[in-house]
């Protein structure tokens, strides 16, 4: 089960800053529960989620997108994975993970992140155990579509 403040502040803090660096509209298409995130490709970067509560906070986009992403975040064209790419996504999740760590702590939620890691795959299935659910929310933008997946593990009750 979902903890609807948890939702609201990784979906809010993924939406402020897209609009905050793109100042486009930004749109949610799909949103779904599930256990497993099949076929999952193209860019992935993930962190870990510690403390009140443990899980983790995918994003998934094309490459396209990615280059995409990344050019706009630097203001200047980027077009091949080196370290301005790599570090500039990492950058990305950094940023949407600590605004909603910012906002969940007004609530009295107290959240830490581990470093960000980026894989690339053109098809990669990720695993979780029989009890865990992915919540799968896709983020129409201009620069393509990206996918926030949050894995919440467990929570201390408040």
């Amino acid at each position: 089960m979902f903890d609807l403040d948890v939702v609201n502040a990784f979906s809010k803090g993924t939406v402020v800053i897209l609009k905050s660096y793109f100042n486009s509209n930004v749109g949610k298409g799909s949103i779904k529960i599930h256990r497993n995130a099949n076929h999952v490709g193209g860019v992935i970067v993930f962190i870990g989620i510690n403390g009140d509560l443990s899980g983790r906070l995918m994003f998934n986009m094309s490459k396209a997108t990615a280059f995409k992403l990344a050019s706009a975040l630097n203001m200047e064209s980027i077009t091949v994975i080196d370290d301005m790419f790599i570090s500039t996504i990492k950058e990305f999740v950094n940023m949407v993970a600590g605004s909603a760590i910012n906002e969940l702590s007004t609530k009295h939620i107290d959240l830490d992140m581990t470093p960000p890691a980026i894989l690339m795959s053109d098809q990669l299935s990720m695993l979780e155990r029989e009890n865990d659910q992915i919540l799968s929310i896709c983020y129409k933008t201009e620069l393509g579509e990206i996918f926030m997946n949050l894995i919440i593990f467990n929570q201390t009750p408040s």
